[in-house]
């Protein structure tokens, strides 16, 4: 039989004893922190690359830079972009300081929009929303797949409209303070 073998014996047979004597209590505790700091480690090992891929990508709210792609023509209607009426898209605003972001883009009466959530230009929100970017760098790359539309990000400012635009995406009632963009051909 092996060693290891006799090991798991050794080490099952002092599990089954009474932890009685203080330094049983104590070496158990120590091979515990041992194997915590051993499994941290291990996790920390597992996670390192995917740290380096958010890090380094343009991923929800954790803005990136600069897009790449080829530039395409603004369509007529966006539905055949997005055949099922949403997709992840990569937003680029601010093309002296590029800021980019992933959110979900989707077609309402033929035309790509954007929402924020419901506190992006809360003034006790604590960083910049990409919303308030939008706003102050409207003309904006698109990127869907490995194409860049060259588009204006229009805020909806319309109340009747923004309503019309958020109860198509289930919100009902409508809450205030979302920010809803429509992007349209930069003139």
């Amino acid at each position: 039989m092996s060693a290891r073998f006799h090991l798991a014996q050794a080490n099952v047979a002092r599990m089954r004893a009474p932890l009685e004597s203080p330094v049983m209590v104590e070496a158990g505790v120590a091979k515990l922190a041992q194997l915590r700091r051993r499994g941290r480690r291990a996790m920390t090992r597992a996670l390192r690359p995917l740290a380096l891929v958010l890090l380094f990508s343009a991923c929800g709210p954790v803005p990136g830079g600069s897009l790449s792609g080829h530039t395409a023509p603004v369509p007529a209607s966006w539905a055949a972009e997005l055949p099922d009426g949403r997709r992840i898209c990569e937003i680029e605003a601010r093309p002296e300081k590029p800021y980019s972001i992933q959110v979900e883009c989707f077609v309402f009466e033929s035309r790509l929009h954007v929402q924020s959530h419901r506190w992006a230009l809360a003034s006790w929100w604590p960083v910049e929303s990409w919303a308030a970017v939008l706003i102050a760098h409207p003309d904006v790359k698109v990127r869907l797949g490995d194409e860049l539309f060259d588009v204006r990000a229009v805020r909806v400012d319309d109340e009747a409209q923004r309503a019309a635009v958020l109860r198509f995406r289930g919100y009902d009632p409508v809450p205030p303070g979302i920010v809803v963009f429509r992007f349209e051909p930069r003139a």
